[in-house]
């Protein structure tokens, strides 16, 4: 019995070696690094993860959401990687310190996108002594980014630039206070929704080959142009929108289309700028196609739509719009540019059908009601009749600007 005894106690002795044996080859056990979620704080750890949001920002791997905590980061951001920044409570503010230095850079080569919510960014005071200028929030490359409900404010260059190749939707954001509220330029594709653009130099700038699309954008006040498209092979669509009051800082109009562009204008209303509503510059070596329907242009101080036509291949289309009260001038003018004092021959086409356009004498009249060349004709298949300013609706209201 004893042997016995000895012999099982030798056996429970090996096996216990055994497993410290196996315990110890196995690698150590450490939870996975950086997690999905982080989370930015001014206080810092241990209340949250980080307390600047660049810190954070290089942690995260692809994909990773950062919840930023409310109050103000004086910081740059470089952004290259897919992340979402979301706000987490209330006034969440970046603010720049380098005056010459966007706030926020980002260029991402993954398909997968970088998304920015309720998150506002203040541009750094300019510096009086260099001639560059800063912007907010620079996306450029092939990077796919979506705002959301984003505020940048206090840029002397763009509030947005969108450049090289980049894909971006702009979703019920503001921009105020920047040189120019957003600029896109070089095959860049942006779809810009329900937001603002007020209080700047020019509102929206579209350059070459750019595809824009704005739904339910209210671009107002801005001492330039509304929107500047100014690109060959830009295509651009402007629907349910209100562009007015722009052009006080010298006589601009609320959207101003050269270069060969393709633009669709429809259900949108253009009011109140100080140049006019709509102008339309082409040249010999650039056509372009312009469509407005179902539109409000009325109460600007130059003409409701002026347009040079030097172009055979211009093509200018306007069906069912009210054009009505513009000031100065006319309800549709075609003819020279402003600097040219000789006469030019007319090329392009404009036609016109269903369009309200009251001339001297009727009720909402132009001055005058269309200046166009003998070989245009603009028929009005409606009698033109009193038009009642009841039947357009503002589309809201800002605080500060009505």
């Amino acid at each position: 019995m004893r042997l016995r005894a000895a012999h099982l106690a030798l056996g429970l002795l090996w096996l216990l070696l055994l497993g410290a044996l196996l315990v110890a080859a196995e690698p150590p056990q450490t939870p996975p690094w950086p997690p999905s979620m982080l989370r930015v704080c001014p206080q810092g750890p241990p209340t949250c993860d980080f307390a600047q949001i660049q810190q954070a920002i290089e942690a995260a791997p692809a994909g990773a959401t950062l919840e930023i905590g409310a109050g103000v980061y004086k910081e740059h951001l470089t952004i290259d990687k897919p992340l979402i920044l979301r706000e987490q409570g209330e006034n969440t503010v970046v603010q720049g310190v380098l005056p010459t230095v966007a706030v926020v850079q980002i260029r991402v080569a993954q398909p997968s996108p970088v998304i920015l919510e309720e998150i506002s960014v203040i541009a750094s005071p300019p510096d009086p002594s260099s001639p560059l200028s800063t912007d907010g929030v620079v996306i450029a490359g092939s990077t796919q980014a979506v705002l959301r409900r984003v505020q940048v404010s206090k840029a002397e260059g763009s509030g947005v630039s969108v450049r090289d190749a980049a894909q971006v939707t702009i979703e019920g954001s503001q921009f105020f206070r920047n040189g120019y509220g957003i600029v896109v330029d070089g095959r860049s594709r942006v779809t810009i929704r329900r937001g603002i653009i007020f209080g700047g130099g020019v509102g929206i700038i579209l350059g070459r080959s750019v595809r824009a699309q704005l739904e339910g954008v209210r671009v107002l006040a801005n001492s330039g142009a509304g929107i500047s498209i100014d690109g060959p092979r830009a295509q651009v669509l402007i629907q349910d929108s209100d562009i007015a009051g722009n052009g006080f800082g010298g006589p601009s109009p609320g959207v101003s289309i050269s270069g060969a562009a393709d633009v669709q204008i429809l259900q949108t209303a253009i009011y109140g700028n100080h140049g006019d509503g709509l102008s339309i510059l082409d040249d010999p070596s650039n056509a372009i196609k312009v469509e407005v329907s179902r539109s409000f242009i009325f109460s600007n101080r130059f003409s409701g739509i002026f347009a040079h036509l030097g172009n055979p291949d211009t093509y200018v289309e306007l069906t069912e719009n009210e054009i009505y009260a513009n000031l100065e001038r006319y309800g549709v003018e075609v003819e020279t540019p402003p600097c040219v004092s000789r006469p030019t021959t007319v090329r392009g086409t404009i036609s016109g059908r269903k369009n309200g356009i009251p001339g001297p004498g009727e009720g909402a009249a132009n001055r005058l009601w269309s200046r166009l060349s003998r070989r245009i004709e603009l028929p009005n298949d409606r009698p033109r009749r009193e038009l009642s300013l009841a039947r357009w609706r503002p589309r809201g209201t800002s605080p500060g600007l009505y």
